[in-house]
């Protein structure tokens, strides 16, 4: 999957699969052809969790939330590649990250 360490979550959104890795590396890629579609970086550690956020992108597309070791949720663009908004949720690590 084209990360230098684990994979720690998975998620769907706009018809891709996301991956999130101890690299702290995200990564967007086509499910029917495996092709790498975007990547985006920027988180301050591993990522623990990620989740699709409905109709936060440009045209109401979703978006990705992710959660790491630094304490902090950032709030990804549709494409996975643009940081819309960072979220302090603790001084300790964030495994875990749910919208609705």
């Amino acid at each position: 999957l084209q990360h230098e360490v684990a994979v720690n979550a998975v998620a769907s959104v706009n018809g891709l699969v996301a991956t999130g890795s101890g690299d702290g590396g995200l990564r967007l890629f086509d499910p029917a052809t495996g092709a790498l579609n975007k990547t985006g970086e920027g988180c301050g550690g591993p990522i623990r969790s990620m989740c699709m956020v409905p109709g936060i992108g440009p045209n109401g597309q979703d978006g990705l939330a992710t959660v790491s070791n630094d304490g902090l949720l950032r709030v990804w663009s549709a494409a996975g590649n643009v940081l819309r908004a960072v979220v302090v949720g603790d001084e300790g690590y964030l495994y875990a990250v749910a919208a609705s």
